[in-house]
């Protein structure tokens, strides 16, 4: 926080005039906020996201932000350690911003400001004093050991093959803290189904209640560092309105882009909507599997992608020009800086499914590539919206677009020509990222373009396609060279299986027992 760089700006998007923030700006909530489960998701979603600066020259300011939040879940969910800080910090707050609102948060969690707040570790905040006040106060629980501190002086890297090493944490509990907060309420009756639409907190209360009747953790960590989230099952309505497709064409109108025969029939295949169930629970990766977690199991196998066994290679953008070159593969830099924490790309479908067989075997559970029925359930998260963050009609739409995705207007636009580090945009209500924009994901389902004709007015249960053998596979989310109409929650698209692009990677699905 030196040097004149701020990482609760330019990591987690803080306005500089809320820095240092509250925990409340911290983890995006409302200051009233008092659910227990929506506070551990803001806990989880802020850290999983530093998670990727924990290397290099400011991996130390990345440590110091996650025992922050670390500081900053005990705090809030402490009645006792809550309302002292509470007494510290917001009547100074109030009195200082007393001409500005305070709201709630909005659809897509932000909040309005609640000035300038001060957390344990900044040094320039003035309330030190708290951690005195904390550790009394804990000592006298009946439920929390004294403070365990990490030490703050050495970076936590990345292990070998992008694994994230164990989170710092601030406290134990009676034995184990953390397991005592992250367990799940205990059910013997089988949950509701979720049904569109529903809110983000309602996914979130959802999430909690098939936990605790699995008796399993809502997050799980692979054995290659990824985390999977528990979805729900649920029923929602697939595809696109005529309206919303109307839409989509009088923007592209608006800006003069032309629409191709091929491009109007991947957009019309969207249509009808149709209602789909998902009759099961799953596991989703939070994020699209980087070229680290693919590195190790090209290591573990000697596995050679189809770019390497054809020896026409993949693509990269060479001298301005997308071209196809022998050297290009899974394994390309692009010029980023960290290319182990971007998604691999110049995959095809044949790989990443040789991917997930790999992983299946090495830990014992089925993995697989998501049907497109969960892949779009997934990423609507109860919305009904083009996005899981609402519509984009106008430019500042578009602008706004931005928070949640990379696509060309922060890509392409800014002279970046190449995929962008996973989990650097905001995630959707299920607290998943990338699921528009970046790259393309491969699903497990063949393309066919009259397949949602079929489903006219039917409930279809765990669909998974009508072809059962072909030569194309289904992709969904749009990429970091597609314009925004094109990463919309209901966009299709296909490519040959054994296509391989510089936009196109893939995320996995475990099947919940």
């Amino acid at each position: 926080m030196s040097d004149g760089f701020n990482p609760y700006h330019k990591w987690l998007g803080i306005p500089v005039e809320k820095c240092p923030p509250t925990y409340y700006d911290l983890l995006q909530i409302a200051v009233d906020e008092r659910d227990r489960d929506v506070i551990l998701m803001a806990v989880e979603r802020q850290k999983t996201h530093l998670q990727q600066f924990r290397v290099g020259k400011q991996a130390k300011q990345a440590d110091r932000l996650i025992y922050e939040l670390d500081e900053a879940e005990l705090t809030l969910l402490n009645r006792e350690m809550r309302e002292e800080y509470d007494q510290r910090v917001l009547p100074a707050l109030n009195r200082r911003n007393r001409n500005r609102s305070v709201t709630s948060p909005g659809f897509n969690g932000n909040q309005a400001s609640v000035g300038e707040g001060s957390g344990l570790l900044r040094r320039y905040s003035g309330i030190v004093s708290i951690l005195a006040v904390s550790f009394s106060i804990m000592a006298a629980s009946v439920y929390l050991s004294p403070w365990k501190k990490v030490d703050l002086q050495e970076p936590r890297p990345l292990e070998a093959g992008g694994k994230k090493p164990g989170l710092p944490l601030v406290a134990k509990a009676a034995g184990d803290r953390e397991a005592k907060l992250e367990k799940m309420p205990d059910s013997t009756s089988r949950p509701a189904l979720l049904i569109s639409p529903f809110t983000q907190q309602e996914a979130a209360g959802r999430q909690q209640e098939w936990a605790g009747y699995l008796k399993q953790d809502l997050l799980e960590e692979s054995s290659l560092g990824f985390r999977l989230v528990l979805i729900p099952p649920g029923e929602f309505k697939m595809g696109n309105t005529e309206t919303e497709v109307n839409q989509v064409l009088q923007v592209f109108a608006r800006n003069n882009i032309t629409v191709s025969d091929a491009h109007q029939e991947r957009i019309n295949s969207g249509m009808p909507q149709h209602e789909v169930q998902i009759s099961k629970p799953f596991r989703m990766s939070q994020q699209e599997v980087t070229q680290s977690q693919f590195r190790e199991f090209i290591e573990s196998t000697g596995y050679q992608t189809d770019a390497q066994k054809d020896g026409k290679g993949g693509y990269a953008f060479i001298n301005g020009k997308l071209v196809q070159a022998p050297d290009v593969n899974w394994q390309t830099d692009y010029r980023l800086q960290q290319p182990d924490v971007a998604p691999v790309v110049n995959v095809s479908f044949n790989d990443a499914s040789a991917f997930c067989d790999w992983l299946s075997e090495k830990e014992g559970k089925k993995y697989r590539l998501p049907t497109e029925a969960e892949w779009e359930y997934a990423c609507r998260a109860g919305t009904t919206t083009m996005f899981s963050f609402g519509d984009a009609l106008t430019d500042a739409d578009s602008e706004a677009v931005k928070e949640f995705a990379w696509f060309t207007l922060n890509t392409i636009d800014e002279g970046k020509y190449y995929p962008q580090p996973v989990m650097t945009r905001k995630p959707n209500p299920f607290g998943l990222f990338d699921m528009h924009g970046n790259v393309y994901e491969w699903c497990q389902d063949l393309y066919d373009k009259e397949y949602y004709s079929s489903l006219a007015g039917k409930k279809t249960v765990d669909p998974s396609g009508t072809v059962e053998s072909g030569s194309s596979h289904l992709i969904r989310g749009g990429c970091w060279s597609r314009g925004a109409m094109d990463i919309r929650s209901g966009y299709r698209d296909w490519l040959f299986n054994s296509s391989r692009n510089l936009n196109v990677g893939f995320r996995v699905v475990s099947e919940v027992n």
